[in-house]
């Protein structure tokens, strides 16, 4: 015998204090994901690890679990004892939404009807879980949570840091005059990441759909919110309407996901965020949340043949994604960051979401674009050129919510193999130019490059080589290489090492380090032997000897 509704409270009218003070505190925790990262500031990916639906979608698709997956598992038990919560309070895309909406879109109605696309929701989850089934991850394509961190670290970090930097050009004559050095000569290094714009065109598409229907994405889209309405059916928590409702329809009116109708007196659960917009409005003010399970029916609004569809369209989606993805990894020139797992698993792990490009200390970790084909759109890829792996730091793989960069100490990260440097002799300063370029010696941190004596027509001189077993292929070489244009030394991926577990420390690496700094040439000595040679006087380091 079922218990009576107790009824627990009236409307809520902290709802909007909940949602900004939820979007300020995941705002902050993006600022503070930089180098190097505070010890007291929680995990900076946390908003993309209770992400239930992307842990089951690179759980489903690599076979494996990450243990950073397991903080998805009280977003999951929350939403089974107080509903779709998480879509009205807390998601950081539907606040967006809402703010855009209620401060710019104010005039604007729903221009459809409440049950045209609402079902479409449950097609994309059925869609991505499919892809999934047949090895390859779907979710960082519609994932609310990915799309709005990817948003941050693409779009608006870079024009947040041109802004601030201007703003310290204008003040610093003033705080030169002032003598607060600290100001006059202070910059702010300005990143910058290839496909911005297209990230910025995805999020304000998402935001556009509002001037179709109120709260567009969410109601018919995003697979979140789809994943949450199936196990909100179990909610103890429910809206409720007394019998004697008059029906005025004011409560149907503002609803923000179209989940109430017949005058007010029926709802969809499964649409439902627990908002209860409905009772600010009820002219008898007899709107309540109740606790129990509500008699009658549940359903979920799909057809069957669209589920199949949507199943088949799934199969296919990952198939063309898997051969394209065969197709990048025989011939591919690309560098990843140190930690990634091999291509296959980092490809259907990673949610590119961005963290390890905001970051990384050099700016090197950018955005795919058709680099590593259609299958690796926006996954990471060190390019070298914009900016080498420093030594010093390991926290790419620190932020990565999803395993596809594993997380290394920093002893054991400095053993990665990227890849190899390979020098271009008819670029090369010292080779083309017969000019004593050291700068590619003196960045290297693991004395991988050395000046070996070559016979040219003028006589022997010194030369670089690459010591291909102790290179890591980091690229701060490719980086500093003072050549114009394209580097005369560039990383590719010969040798490169992606393990999926397991040490990259051995004792043939540290035995072949240990060899090359004992049998390195010094760069002064190297210094001293051409100023002889030439006949120069003594030159600042890294300076090029004509």
């Amino acid at each position: 015998m079922s218990e009576e509704p107790v009824i627990i409270s009236g409307p809520s009218r902290v709802r909007g204090t909940i949602q900004i003070v939820f979007l300020v505190f995941f705002l902050l925790l993006f600022i503070f994901t930089l180098f190097p990262l505070q010890e007291w500031v929680p995990p900076v990916d946390i908003l993309l690890r209770i992400d239930p639906v992307a842990a089951l979608g690179s759980l489903i698709a690599t076979r494996t679990w990450v243990y950073r997956m397991f903080f998805s598992i009280p977003l999951i038990a929350l939403t089974l004892f107080l509903g779709k919560f998480f879509c009205g309070y807390v998601c950081p895309t539907g606040t967006s939404i809402d703010l855009w909406r209620r401060h710019v879109l104010r005039r604007y109605h729903d221009g459809l009807p409440r049950k045209d696309l609402t079902r479409w929701k449950y097609y994309t989850l059925f869609l991505i879980l499919t892809s999934a089934v047949f090895g390859y991850s779907l979710i960082w394509l519609l994932d609310p949570l990915s799309i709005f961190v990817r948003f941050l670290t693409l779009a608006v970090y870079p024009a947040v840091v041109f802004i601030l930097d201007g703003a310290l050009a204008l003040i610093s004559p003033a705080a030169d005059k002032l003598d607060i050095t600290s100001l006059a000569y202070k910059s702010i290094f300005q990143p910058s990441f290839q496909g911005a714009l297209a990230i910025l065109a995805v999020f304000g598409t998402i935001l556009m759909l509002e001037l179709v229907q109120r709260r567009f994405w969410c109601r018919n889209l995003c697979p979140l919110g789809a994943f949450l309405a199936l196990l909100s059916r179990f909610s103890l928590f429910r809206r409720h309407v007394p019998y004697d409702c008059t029906e005025c329809g004011e409560c149907e009116e503002v609803c923000p996901m179209g989940a109430i109708y017949e005058g007010g007196k029926k709802n969809v659960p499964a649409d439902c965020i627990e908002c209860y917009t409905c009772a600010s409005v009820c002219p008898a003010g007899e709107i309540s949340i109740v606790a129990g399970r509500p008699a009658g029916p549940y359903s979920v609004d799909i057809q069957r043949r669209r589920v199949l569809g949507s199943l088949g369209l799934g199969f296919v989606a990952a198939s063309m994604f898997r051969m394209d993805a065969l197709r990048v990894s025989r011939n591919h020139n690309f560098i990843r960051p140190p930690g990634s797992v091999p291509e296959d698993l980092l490809l259907s792990r990673c949610y590119r979401c961005g963290e390890c490009m905001k970051v990384c200390v050099t700016g090197g970790i950018q955005p795919a674009i058709l680099e590593a084909g259609i299958s690796g759109l926006w996954t990471p890829l060190l390019v070298s050129r914009i900016g080498g792996c420093e030594k010093t730091c390991n926290l790419c793989g620190q932020v990565c919510p999803s395993g596809a960069i594993r997380s290394l100490y920093l002893t054991e990260k400095t053993f990665v193999k990227m890849g190899t440097a390979t020098i271009d002799r008819t670029r090369c300063i010292a080779w083309e130019q017969q000019k004593l370029c050291l700068i590619c010696d003196e960045i290297c941190p693991f004395a991988a490059i050395d000046f070996k004596l070559v016979a040219d027509a003028e006589g022997e001189s010194k030369r670089p080589f690459i010591n291909e077993e102790v290179c890591t292929g980091c690229g701060l070489c490719e980086q500093k290489c003072p050549v114009e244009g394209t580097s005369a030394i560039v990383v590719s991926p010969i040798g490169e090492e992606r393990l999926i577990a397991g040490s990259y420390v051995s004792n043939q690496k540290i035995e072949a380090r240990r060899k090359a700094i004992e049998g390195r040439t010094p760069i002064e000595q190297l210094k001293e032997e051409e100023r002889r040679r030439r006949g120069e006087k003594e030159l600042p380091k890294g300076f090029i000897i004509q």
